[in-house]
């Protein structure tokens, strides 16, 4: 590990000069000193305990360490839904935060489902760029987080902005799958159709002139070769599990990364946790009524759409729920309806409202799973979708959906041939109705055996470890330095997996809040705040 750490080459897998200049100037020294503190003893707070006692630990539950990236999506839907449905054990969540160029520039943790404000925050002295081979103050930051909660088992979500040294813990760990990091610049496994084997001239290529290479500009083929290697020799020499969504995402593993062929692999579709569905019939006559969730990307599909739109307008109406900053934009369009956000709890209704015949599934990449299509199904939206990666997998042709080219022609043609279906889209729904999603029960349940369970190392809670989960709970506020860099937190908790634009709303929200109820604030001024209403 040193010896790679101290390579003649700068890795570009760590962040640029340039980059590292925005975090704090005495970083570095910072760090070290808060070492020294750390084996002097300094600064600790031991819990209460009974020496005499003589009283056995109790039994407690096993303790998860999630480590994510906090771009949210579908990856940050499903390590909240896996920590809600394992209420078993306890569950820690590791989020890299960073920017572009630098996503591993903190790491933030925070006790499972409660992701609105962590209960440690580090700030890395060398930030990482993509993922580390390896990382001594990660490594330090790591083995405390281990120490002190007594972490049983390790989920890997991500490795983006964090290091390979999280794979090399000891612990039971499993791989999920939900992306083709760390193998594919682009994430998606796309360059000029889906990708079924990258050597170092594909890799090249890619990095030159792949458009969907836009997430990790700077680090060279030589780093990425040596970011594969290691990440596989990891996985083998530790015997880690590797968990794939799909079976067709497995398959890209396998083709994209032939070493990994012999490794342990399982299937788990991802569950849902979405409220009940909400029945509905779409209209017997008129337009086709068709709505697609989610952002708007092109690889989910927006050139494909743009070109679809005109057409659409002749035949079809259009529901857009999620498409973010697009939706002033798109809802401008003819017979298209936009909605920028929504939440988890309100899409049943939303789609109930809408009464759509279909659901369109545009991506032209291949996706690991679709949370997008299992909501579809839930609220019984039969689907229109592009004959790629895990959308091929999942939909059956006439049963649940039906499958196409990636052609905004074939596309239409296609759309046209339903509109005219209403009989056959009418029994499509009926079979949804019928056919349950797999829940997060069950998925948590199909990853019980790959992680310690209770009893063993995890049977047995230590009085420090009992009282540090508690204290983590019920102090988030209080003041703490410790040993690898956790700082104080302090009135305003930002959660890292909304956007600029969302937080910045609600500071505005609440500054016209404060200042419409401060009595510092003269009257006229608040009543022209609250528009009269004050």
């Amino acid at each position: 590990d040193a010896g790679r750490e101290a390579a003649p080459r700068q890795s570009t897998l760590l962040a640029a000069r340039s980059i590292r200049g925005d975090s704090h100037p005495l970083a570095q020294l910072r760090w070290q000193l808060q070492q020294a503190l750390a084996r002097s003893g300094a600064g600790r707070r031991d819990p209460p305990h009974d020496a005499g006692s003589g009283k056995p630990a109790p039994q407690r539950a096993a303790v998860r360490l999630h480590v994510a990236h906090s771009w949210g999506g579908g990856l940050g839907s499903w390590v909240r839904d896996f920590c809600e449905a394992d209420s078993a054990n306890q569950h820690l969540v590791l989020r890299s935060i960073g920017v572009t160029g630098a996503y591993g520039q903190r790491l933030a943790l925070y006790l499972g489902k409660e992701s609105a404000e962590p209960v440690r925050l580090w700030e890395l002295a060398l930030p990482i760029h993509v993922t580390a081979l390896a990382h001594l103050q990660y490594r330090a930051i790591l083995r405390e987080i281990v120490d002190e909660f007594g972490v049983d088992g390790v989920l890997v979500s991500s490795l983006i902005g964090h290091s390979l040294d999280v794979l090399r813990t000891g612990l039971p760990t499993v791989v999920v799958t939900h992306d083709h990091h760390p193998f594919c610049v682009a994430l998606f496994a796309y360059f000029d159709g889906e990708c079924r084997q990258c050597d170092r001239s594909r890799l090249q290529s890619c990095i030159e002139g792949n458009p969907g290479h836009r997430f990790f500009r700077g680090a060279s083929a030589d780093d990425w070769m040596a970011l594969r290697g290691a990440f596989c020799e990891a996985v083998l020499e530790h015997d880690l599990s590797l968990v794939a969504p799909s079976a067709s995402a497995m398959g890209r593993w396998h083709a994209l990364m032939p070493t990994l062929a012999g490794a342990r692999w399982k299937v788990v579709a991802h569950g849902t946790s979405l409220p009940p569905a909400i029945g509905f019939t779409p209209p017997a006559e008129g337009k086709l009524r068709l709505i697609k969730l989610g952002r708007l990307s092109p690889e989910k599909g927006s050139d494909l759409l743009e070109e679809l739109l005109p057409e659409i307008a002749e035949f079809a109406e259009l529901t857009v729920l999620g498409c973010g900053d697009e939706a002033a934009r798109i809802g401008r369009r003819p017979a298209v309806t936009a909605l920028a956000t929504f939440s988890r709890e309100e899409l049943p209704r939303l789609i109930a409202e809408a009464r759509p015949h279909l659901g369109l599934q545009l991506s032209i990449v291949p996706e690991t799973f679709g949370y997008t299509l299992s909501e579809l199904w839930h609220c019984a939206v039969p689907v229109l979708a592009c004959r790629v990666g895990s959308l091929a997998d999942r939909v059956r042709e006439g049963e649940n959906g039906f499958l196409v080219e990636p052609d905004a022609k074939a596309i239409g043609r296609r759309l046209r041939e339903i509109a005219a279906q209403r009989d056959a889209l009418a029994q499509m729904r009926a079979g949804l109705r019928r056919e349950a999603q797999p829940s997060c029960e069950e998925m948590v349940a199909q990853y019980a055996p790959l992680l310690p369970a209770l009893g063993g190392r995890a049977g047995r809670l230590s009085q420090r470890r009992a009282w540090t989960l508690d204290q983590g709970r019920r102090g988030a506020h209080a003041p703490r330095v410790m040993a690898s860099g956790r700082v104080a937190l302090g009135p305003l908790s930002i959660d890292p997996q909304v956007t600029y634009v969302q937080a910045a709303r609600a500071f505005l929200r609440f500054t016209l809040y404060k200042a419409m109820h401060s009595p510092r604030v003269p009257a006229i001024v608040r009543r022209l705040i609250s528009g009269g209403r004050g």
